[in-house]
């Protein structure tokens, strides 16, 4: 069993070969969080990686809020996006990756729903994105350990 220091998230192998998670919540409070309206900058840092496809290097998400860490997790292996503020204040990792066993997380924070932020097109880009990429991760994941259980077999 592997678990993350500090943050109640562990992990480990199913029987069946799944990989089992657990997280639990932490009692936290979130420490900041900027004004509702602010518009927040949003930048690509890694503009070659495949979740960035198709984005600017940076732009503007006119209505949103943020709330900041501590959030007790590792530091991130990729770090795709970041946001900041126009008093240069507040800035944070916005979208990053976490490598977990054979595994890939992507974690990304537009801001809150009820300024309609998921209606942003790079924000649904970003998500589509990210979603063809993880799925590519899994499939090229459980590709590789069939031909592990095939070449074992033989």
């Amino acid at each position: 069993m592997v678990s993350f220091v500090g943050s109640g998230h562990t992990y480990e192998p199913g029987k069946d070969g799944r990989l089992i998670v657990r997280v639990d919540r932490p009692s936290c409070v979130f420490p900041l969080c900027c004004h509702a309206v602010e518009p927040r900058q949003m930048r690509t840092l890694l503009p070659e990686h495949p979740i960035a496809a198709g984005l600017p290097e940076t732009f503007t998400l006119e209505y949103t809020e943020m709330y900041d860490g501590p959030f007790g997790v590792p530091p991130a292996d990729e770090i795709i996006f970041s946001e900041s503020w126009a008093d240069g204040e507040h800035f944070n990792e916005a979208g990053a990756i976490w490598n977990v066993g054979k595994g890939k997380v992507f974690y990304f924070r537009p801001g809150h729903e009820t300024y309609r932020v998921f209606y942003h097109r790079h924000v649904l880009k970003i998500l589509g994105n990210a979603t063809t990429y993880l799925g590519r991760a899994v499939q090229e994941s459980r590709s590789a350990e069939k031909s592990t259980e095939e070449s074992a077999s033989k």
